[in-house]
């Protein structure tokens, strides 16, 4: 598991403390992850507008490109119980 941050006015990446994440697929220039949906409504404002996040302590400029309800795919989350989560696709 692994941690968004949204980063705003040049603050630093809060690990730990942001939106945990399950990191699908990573590229060079993309980056597919689930979130689970009370997180969501976080970054769902920033969908299509390039933003600072970071994963982890990580920072980079990318931009939500879709949100899309999922199934949970990680068979430990399944396991917890947790609500249905979105996938999420930043470049």
């Amino acid at each position: 598991m692994s941690y968004l941050s949204i980063l705003r006015n040049g603050e630093a990446p809060l690990v730990r403390e942001a939106n945990p994440i399950l990191t699908v697929e990573s590229t060079e220039s993309k980056i597919t992850f689930e979130i689970f949906r009370s997180d969501a409504d976080v970054i769902r404002p920033l969908a299509g507008i390039p933003s600072r996040f970071a994963i982890d302590a990580l920072p980079f400029v990318g931009t939500i490109t879709s949100l899309v309800q999922c199934e949970i795919c990680d068979e430990e989350v399944s396991l917890l119980g947790c609500a249905p989560q979105l996938k999420a696709i930043s470049v």
